[in-house]
């Protein structure tokens, strides 16, 4: 499996941990559907993008649900909003499988244990990828998935070293 492909599975794993109320059985979150996704990795082509996408699910780590949802558009009319029913759209949902379930959690064990370059304010240290999930998690209240997903994306966009604090503060704000 390469880079790419470990990169869906984790993002998909870690930004569908937390249920949501959803106002609605058939709306699907962004980061739930394929084109919300492909908005998470635009660094990546759309084709080749698509093209893993669908080896995943060939391969049986990802479920890709088509699901159907009836558009709505809103009008003011005398001073109310009224619904207007348009035609049904179509999403396609992305769920992991149990074997998909399986590939994450190896990935992130060997991840726990891997050295990054972060900075403490003005100090540059070598510290356990673990370490600094946890630093996050404690320092500024979020939860471990949270912390988890936003220094992944650091190390592979490749923005080395970390500044932990920087990366907390807007982990808050986004919040």
């Amino acid at each position: 499996m390469d880079k790419i492909s470990e990169r869906m599975l984790i993002t998909i794993y870690g930004l569908g941990i937390k249920e949501e109320k959803r106002p609605s059985v058939d709306r699907i979150p962004p980061h739930c559907s394929s084109s919300g996704l492909k908005a998470i990795f635009s660094d990546i082509p759309k084709t080749t993008f698509y093209r893993k996408l669908n080896k995943l699910e060939k391969d049986k780590y990802i479920l890709i649900k088509k699901k159907k949802r009836l558009s709505r558009y809103y009008e003011i009319i005398n001073g109310q909003k009224i619904v207007i029913p348009s035609k049904y759209s179509q999403s396609r949902e992305v769920k992991l499988t149990e074997k998909g379930k399986e590939i994450v959690s190896g990935l992130l064990i060997s991840e726990f244990l891997t050295n990054i370059d972060v900075y403490f304010g003005k100090k540059r240290k070598r510290i356990l990828f673990i370490d600094a999930v946890e630093y996050i998690r404690t320092h500024y209240q979020v939860e471990i998935h949270t912390a988890l997903f936003h220094l992944w994306h650091h190390i592979w966009k490749r923005n080395l070293p970390i500044d932990l604090r920087d990366l907390g503060e807007r982990i808050t704000k986004e919040r």
